[in-house]
C-alpha cells in the first residue's frame, strides 16, 4: 500500500484509489458540509452576488455590507465583542502576534501549539510536568498563553486547569486556536473560548480556520473592541485583501444547515460510543468527531478492508499520526464499517 494517494476529486465519504471505491475517514470537514449539495447551492447563489474574488483593502472607500453582517454572526457565535475576517487562519495567527508583540509581553505556548500561534522565543508552558516556574513568580508581569482548544493527539478540549496554578500577579492574554473546535465543540459550535473562566485571565484571544468544520475559505480574529481595533489599524490588515465574501455569505445563509450537520454528526458519534470496542490503543471521546491509534499497522488493516484514514507526520508529533475522522458526511452504513473493522483489530 502507498503512503500517499492521488486523487482527482474531492474527498467526501469516499475517495477512489487505484480505481478502487473506498470509504474515507481522513480530512477534516467534520461537518460534511464541502460536499453537502445545499451547502454548494448556497455558495453558487453567493458568487453570483459578491463575485469569485475581492481583491480590495477592507479599508478602502467601497466597503461590502457582507463583511459586518458576517463578523457580527461570527462575535455572536463564539462571545466576543468583535471579530475581524481574514483571508486564512495562519494569517490570523500571524497577525495577532505581531499586534501583541508591540507590547511588552512574555510569552508561553503549550507544548502542542499551532505553528499558526507560536511565538519565536516563546517558552513551553509546561516544565517537567509543572507549569513554567516563570508564571508562579510573584513578579508582576504581562503574559500570553498560547494554547489550541484541540490539541493534535487531543480528543477533549484543552485543559485549562494550569490557569489556576498561575501566580495571580500575571496579567494574562489568553491566545486560543478555535480552528478544530469552531463548529463542533461548545454550544452551538461556539468553540471553547465561553468556557474559560473569565476571572482568571485579563483577555481572551480567539483565532481560527474556517476550512474545518465550517466549510470556508479564510480566518477570524475575536476578542474585545481595544484589540481588534489594534489590529485593523496594522500595516498588513490594511494592505491585505479580505476575506472572500462570497464564503461569508454562505456562513451567513447556512445557520439551519449547520445546525442540521451538527445532529447527523452527534448521531453517527453516539454510533460509535454504543458499539466501539475501546482499547489502550485508540483513543476516542464521544463528543468530537476524531480517533487517533497509537498502532500504525491500524492503517494497513482498515486500507486492505477498504477504509482509508489520515496518516502524515504533524509538526508536534514525534511520529507518523494516525487520525479516523468521522463526519457528518458519512451514512450510517460507512460508520457501521468503520466500528466492525476497528473492533476486529483491537
Amino acid at each position: 500500500m502507498s503512503s500517499k494517494h492521488l486523487i482527482h476529486q474531492f474527498p467526501s465519504r469516499t475517495i477512489v484509489v487505484d480505481g478502487r471505491e473506498m470509504c474515507y475517514f481522513g480530512g477534516t470537514s467534520y461537518l460534511g458540509m464541502a460536499s453537502l449539495p445545499q451547502f454548494q447551492a448556497l455558495l453558487f447563489d453567493q458568487i453570483k452576488q459578491w463575485g469569485t474574488a475581492y481583491g480590495s483593502s477592507r479599508n478602502a472607500n467601497v466597503q461590502l455590507a457582507i463583511y459586518n453582517q458576517a463578523e457580527q454572526a461570527f462575535a455572536s457565535l463564539v462571545g466576543s465583542e468583535q471579530v475581524i475576517c481574514l483571508s486564512s487562519g495562519m494569517l490570523a495567527g500571524q497577525l495577532v502576534l505581531e499586534t501583541l508583540s508591540e507590547e511588552k509581553y512574555l510569552f508561553f505556548h503549550h507544548p502542542q501549539a499551532h505553528p499558526a500561534i507560536k511565538q519565536v522565543g516563546s517558552s513551553v508552558l509546561f516544565v517537567n510536568g509543572n507549569v513554567h516556574q516563570d508564571l508562579q513568580s510573584a513578579v508582576k508581569q504581562s503574559v500570553v498563553i498560547c494554547a489550541d482548544s484541540m490539541p493534535a493527539l487531543h480528543t477533549k478540549p484543552v485543559d485549562l486547569s494550569f490557569l489556576t496554578k498561575i501566580h495571580p500577579n500575571k496579567e494574562i492574554t489568553l491566545l486560543l486556536d478555535e480552528s478544530h473546535a469552531l463548529g463542533v465543540v461548545g454550544k452551538d459550535g461556539s468553540g471553547l473560548s465561553k468556557q474559560v473562566p473569565k476571572e482568571l485571565v485579563k483577555r481572551i484571544i480567539v483565532v481560527s480556520s474556517l476550512g474545518k468544520s465550517l466549510g470556508l475559505v479564510g480566518g477570524i480574529i475575536a476578542s474585545d473592541n481595544q484589540f481588534i481595533e489594534a489590529v485593523r489599524a496594522s500595516a498588513k490588515y490594511v494592505s491585505a485583501s479580505g476575506a472572500n465574501p462570497a464564503y461569508l455569505g454562505v456562513f451567513v445563509q447556512a445557520q439551519a444547515l449547520y445546525r442540521q450537520q451538527r445532529i447527523v454528526l452527534k448521531s453517527h458519534l453516539d454510533d460509535v460510543a454504543r458499539h466501539l470496542k475501546l482499547s489502550d490503543l485508540i483513543s476516542f471521546d464521544q463528543s468530537y468527531p476524531v480517533m487517533y491509534c497509537k498502532d500504525t499497522t491500524l492503517a494497513d488493516v482498515l486500507y486492505n478492508h477498504g477504509i482509508v484514514i489520515a496518516k502524515f507526520k504533524y509538526p508536534t508529533y514525534t511520529g507518523e499520526m494516525l487520525r479516523i475522522v468521522i463526519s457528518a458526511h458519512h451514512y450510517p452504513e460507512d460508520i457501521k464499517k468503520l466500528i466492525n473493522t476497528v473492533n476486529l483489530y483491537t
